[in-house]
């Protein structure tokens, strides 16, 4: 291990950009995005986000951070030059996860509570299908998870 870093109270989700060595945290009960230099392991600063942030998608081509906000019931769409929200994507249920298809750009968004992963346009923010699963994305929650 090359050390430890405290960036608030339940740090949940971490992604990483290769190309500009910033880490970004989803941190659940700081209602905020931390922002990691991870070359020098200092904590740069935050990004404030809507309520408990739990998922983390990056797409680093458009500068973009995706943070999904559990009980907020949405997806905020950070845009990294500024570090400021843009809009938030809204009617989710719980979501969780959140991954970018780096050539479409496209989000896939886990919906823990309804057991579908959205697909989402990055640039209007609108639906364009759900995908119904078997059983609940991302199975059991470990014990000492949020309840959702």
């Amino acid at each position: 291990m090359l050390g430890s870093l405290a960036v608030g109270p339940i740090p949940f989700d971490v992604r990483s950009d290769p190309e500009t060595g910033l880490a970004y945290v989803a941190v659940f009960q700081a209602n905020q995005a931390a922002v990691i230099d991870g070359a020098h392991l200092q904590l740069v600063g935050s990004i404030a986000v809507p309520l408990n942030p739990i998922g983390i998608g990056l797409d680093p081509a458009w500068q973009r951070l995706y943070v999904s906000n559990l009980n907020a019931r949405m997806v905020t769409l950070v845009d990294l030059q500024t570090a400021k929200a843009v809009y938030n994507i809204q009617n989710l249920e719980t979501p969780v996860g959140v991954v970018i298809d780096p050539e479409t750009h496209r989000l896939y968004i886990s919906n823990r509570g309804a057991n579908i992963v959205s697909v989402v346009d990055p640039e209007t923010g609108q639906f364009l299908a759900n995908i119904k699963l078997a059983q609940t994305p991302g199975g059991q929650w470990p014990p000492d998870a949020p309840d959702d």
